[in-house]
């Protein structure tokens, strides 16, 4: 990864220490080490867990210019001080190292999205592709919100699996087939609290 111009802010879950998520992350993924750059955790302590040259592995297809910035139990992080003056602190020294010198922080979920909606506008635009075309996908930085989120995934799940019904050949198609798995890996992440963090780096990325 010879630069970056963003981060991805992710929840770790059940997995609340780094030997924990060390072993889930290499015997039940099969990651070389934590595809995060970084961890942080409820008291505040920052871990350096994948050094900024190599590309993280955080959120598909978006890997290779973003930096992955997990939280040991995001909830207890936003109730933490420590771990809020934590992240301040790592988003500024990052941002000085950034390609841009600027460093807008997404949700795993809006990453998602983001790679999503990419793949199909590439996959309408082919060729390859029948002459109806799936819906576009739409999204905003609402879809780090857990209601938002499971009723914009019911709405893509709709229109993929319809689209499917009624186009049987793109089974063949291997684009079409990325997109039905990305539909079905979709997953709500950070939650609620990445706005909290969000807002004391400067909110929801410009560019939006």
């Amino acid at each position: 990864m010879p630069g970056f111009t963003s981060a991805f802010l992710h929840n770790t879950y059940k997995y609340t220490d780094l030997e924990k998520l060390l072993d889930y992350s290499v015997n039940g993924r099969g990651f070389a080490g934590i595809g995060y750059h970084f961890v942080i955790s409820p008291s505040g302590n920052v871990s350096a867990t994948r050094h900024l040259n190599i590309q993280g592995a955080h959120v598909y297809g978006l890997n290779r210019a973003s930096v992955g910035i997990g939280f040991l139990n995001i909830d207890a992080c936003a109730l933490s001080t420590e771990a809020k003056n934590s992240f301040v602190a790592l988003h500024k020294e990052l941002e000085k190292r950034s390609t841009t010198k600027s460093l807008p922080v997404y949700s795993h979920t809006y990453g998602q999205f983001s790679y999503l909606a990419t793949t199909v506008k590439r996959y309408n635009e082919s060729e390859e592709s029948p002459q109806e075309k799936i819906p576009p996908i739409l999204f905003d930085h609402g879809v780090y919100d857990d209601d938002e989120f499971q009723q914009r995934r019911r709405e893509v799940e709709k229109d993929v699996i319809e689209y499917q019904q009624k186009h049987p050949e793109v089974e063949d198609d291997a684009t079409f087939r990325l997109i039905r798995g990305l539909v079905r890996t979709l997953k709500v992440c950070p939650g609620r609290q990445y706005q909290t963090f969000a807002q004391l780096v400067g909110g929801f990325p410009k560019d939006e």
